[in-house]
């Protein structure tokens, strides 16, 4: 009996584990997993099956495991906010096709085959290469199409505070025409804004540290947009 109510036990804290991870992660299923996520996910699955395939493991020591992954967890969270972490943790979004022009570097770096990348663009719709001006292979793993004559790009230009050069260096301009354009819109300092997007024809989109949000379109006119909910951001 005393074997049976320990398992029982630590089952239930197992499954309170799982369910706290995915309440601080928001993750409501899993999928397009980061590479955190999945180190989370592997971790997660050992310290539950210990339960299952050891059941001499004492309770408090699988606690006391649970408890310091969460702490490490919140920790490189908090690191995360920082983007020189987050490029080495979750990498960065790599182009694999730009004005129609395919980088098989890019592919072969991520062992992806033409076949594997048409079944892709399917799924999305796509049954022609020629009908592809851009293509991005996410963090998640995810792609990021954008059809010929269909739209434009966007560049994330600030993240929290900081230039995205490479997103900037894309766009075509420097940070002299970055800063006079956010000067335009009432922001002399970077660290003020949270993000700060640009679109091609449509113009700038800025959100500060406030959550309030500006958009400037290609003629010049500025909108204030109702204030974002920060914290919502935050989560995701």
């Amino acid at each position: 009996f005393t074997v049976f109510s320990t398992v029982t036990i630590k089952l239930i804290l197992g499954m309170i584990g799982v369910l706290l991870f995915l309440r601080m992660t928001g993750k409501t299923q899993m999928a397009n997993l980061t590479p955190l996520d999945t180190v989370n996910t592997i971790v997660l699955g050992a310290l539950v099956g210990s339960i299952i395939y050891m059941p001499d493991t004492r309770v408090w020591i699988l606690g006391f495991a649970m408890l310091v992954w969460f702490i490490l967890n919140i920790l490189v969270r908090l690191l995360l906010r920082v983007n020189f972490f987050s490029r080495i943790i979750h990498g960065e979004p790599e182009i694999i096709i730009k004005d129609g022009k395919i980088n098989l570097e890019i592919m072969k770096k991520n062992n992806l085959g033409i076949d594997q990348f048409r079944a892709k663009l399917r799924e999305s719709e796509i049954f022609s290469l020629l009908d592809v001006d851009e293509v991005v292979f996410e963090t998640d793993g995810e792609f990021t199409i954008i059809k010929k004559n269909k739209g434009s790009e966007s560049y994330l230009l600030i993240s929290n505070g900081d230039i995205v050069k490479e997103e900037l260096k894309s766009s075509g301009h420097d940070e002299n025409w970055l800063k006079k354009h956010l000067s335009d819109l009432g922001y002399e300092n970077y660290d003020e804004l949270f993000a700060a997007e640009y679109t091609p024809k449509r113009g700038f989109y800025v959100i500060d540290k406030d959550g309030n949000i500006m958009n400037k379109n290609k003629q010049g006119e500025v909108n204030k947009v109702d204030e974002l909910d920060m914290d919502k951001v935050d989560k995701n």
